[in-house]
Formats: structure tokens, C-alpha cells, sequence
């Protein structure tokens, strides 16, 4: 074997191994430059069972892990987080039901136009989207 050809070789072998450990790595960093530290936080509570199982629960960490509060501030400000939680989950579920009656009455309009195979499309979107809307309510 010749020394170019060794060289050549050598060359591959090394543009090789960069282009795995680039293809390996460079996802992985994307994903930490797009969500951060909340991202890393959240993975390690769901890894260590503490997700937070409700909308207050899930609102008050959040508000917790942003400002980072002392004790004496925390008891102070779980009264005022509660007290907004609520009234958001009120406002949250007034306006599911209300986009419920809006997409609703704008399919009982669509669904005369529509062929039945648009109607099939437009019926699983449908049903995906109120799923979605479910989920959030918990």
C-alpha cells in the first residue's frame, strides 16, 4: 500500500468519525439551545415521577422556578399564585367551551360544501383538536 493511499485512507477514516460525532451531537444541541434550563428542569421532574399533576400545581412551580423565592416570600406568594390560578383555569375553561360552540357551529355551515371524504378529514382534525383542548384542561 502506498503512502498516498494510506494518507488518503487515513483522511476518510478521520472525515468519518467527525461526521458521527457531529450527526450525533448536534441535535442534542439544538434541542438544549431551544428550550434551556426549563427544558432540562421539567425532563428531570418527569424522570424523578414529580410532575406537577394539575394546573395549579404545574403554575405555582413554574412561578416558583422563575422568581425563586425565599421561604418567607414563598408562603406570601403560593396565596396570590393560587388565588390567579384559579381565576385563569375559570378563564380557560370558559373559552374551551366557547371555541367548543364556535367550531361546532362553523362545521354544521362547512359540512353541506364538503365532500365525504373531506368530511372524514375534517372530522378525525376535529376530534385531535378536542382531545388536545381536553388535555389542556386537566
Amino acid at each position: 500500500m502506498t503512502a498516498d493511499r494510506k494518507k488518503a485512507i487515513l483522511f476518510l477514516s478521520i472525515t468519518f468519525v467527525l461526521g458521527l460525532l457531529i450527526g450525533a451531537l448536534l441535535p442534542g444541541f439544538f434541542w438544549h439551545m431551544r428550550h434551556g434550563a426549563e427544558g432540562r428542569e421539567g425532563n428531570r421532574m418527569e424522570r424523578r415521577g414529580q410532575r406537577p399533576e394539575n394546573h395549579k400545581t404545574r403554575f405555582e412551580h413554574m412561578m416558583f422556578r422563575v422568581i425563586k423565592p425565599d421561604s418567607a416570600q414563598a408562603k406570601e406568594l403560593r396565596q396570590i399564585f393560587d388565588e390567579t390560578s384559579g381565576k385563569i383555569e375559570v378563564l380557560q375553561s370558559g373559552s374551551n367551551t366557547r371555541m367548543t360552540e364556535i367550531m361546532d357551529s362553523m362545521k354544521m355551515k362547512v359540512n353541506p360544501i364538503l365532500t365525504d371524504e373531506q368530511k372524514k378529514r375534517f372530522e378525525e382534525f376535529s376530534a385531535r383538536a378536542r382531545e388536545r383542548r381536553l388535555k389542556n384542561e386537566r
